[in-house]
């Protein structure tokens, strides 16, 4: 990444992240939450959102829920992504010992109701490395109680050569093909310059990133562009979940 890509892209998306109240953290500093580059889960997070949002339930239960989670549902990245969306959004179902009785329950991963109850962070140049396959650095990724929803890709508006349709290919095909743990929990992929900005979702054509239109203020920001302010402010926000 180039200078002008990071003082002109990447910088200002996460004042602006900050704004929206997340947390940023550097890759180094989410090292330690990491045993390894191919692990993409920030655990001690997602251990601590799960405690706190299904606080009623045992430790072994919500621990079940974890391994799910952490656990590849299917061969197929679109069918896994789409079991664990349906997981993220209804809930884990474990079932655990209670009194004499096997209770079954639905361990939470999000507090959709208090938003404020979930752990939101960002951070740049996430790298990963699974195998052999070379090693890859997603501009900027977006965890939500230690999971990766979020993807963005940035590219130098000063290089007429660098356009959208190349952090595109970036994305869908590098990065899918080479870090595809990565997209596992994805609900969001951004593609983003200092003029243009276009969101869309995991193996979704080209023809089908759009740019985000709506966001509920109506205050520009003058550090960004109102196309880049609807992208960001409306597809981030944290009710937009």
């Amino acid at each position: 990444m180039g200078l002008d890509e990071l003082e002109l892209a990447e910088k200002p998306a996460i004042e602006i992240f900050r704004d929206l109240g997340y947390d940023y953290a550097s890759s180094t500093e989410l090292s330690t939450s990491r045993p390894t580059t191919s692990e993409v889960v920030l655990k001690d997070r997602l251990r601590d959102q799960v405690k706190l949002i299904n606080p009623d339930l045992p430790e072994d239960a919500r621990e079940e829920a974890i391994r799910h989670l952490t656990s590849t549902q299917s061969p197929n990245l679109l069918e896994d992504n789409q079991e664990l969306h349906q997981q993220l959004v209804d809930g884990v179902q474990v079932e655990y010992e209670q009194d004499g009785e096997q209770v079954g329950r639905f361990v939470q991963p999000i507090d959709f109701e208090n938003p404020e109850n979930n752990d939101w962070l960002v951070t740049t140049q996430f790298t990963v490395q699974v195998g052999d396959n070379p090693r890859r650095k997603p501009d900027l990724v977006v965890f939500l109680n230690g999971l990766p929803i979020g993807v963005l890709e940035f590219k130098n508006p000063t290089d007429p050569k660098a356009t959208l349709e190349n952090a595109y290919d970036q994305v869908n095909s590098r990065y899918r093909n080479d870090i595809s743990p990565l997209f596992r929990y994805n609900e969001v992929i951004g593609l983003a310059d200092l003029n243009e900005s276009r969101i869309g979702c995991l193996d979704a054509g080209w023809q089908w990133y759009r740019p985000w239109r709506y966001i509920e203020q109506e205050e520009m920001d003058a550090r960004i562009c109102p196309d880049k302010k609807s992208f960001f402010e409306g597809c981030s926000t944290k009710n937009a979940s």
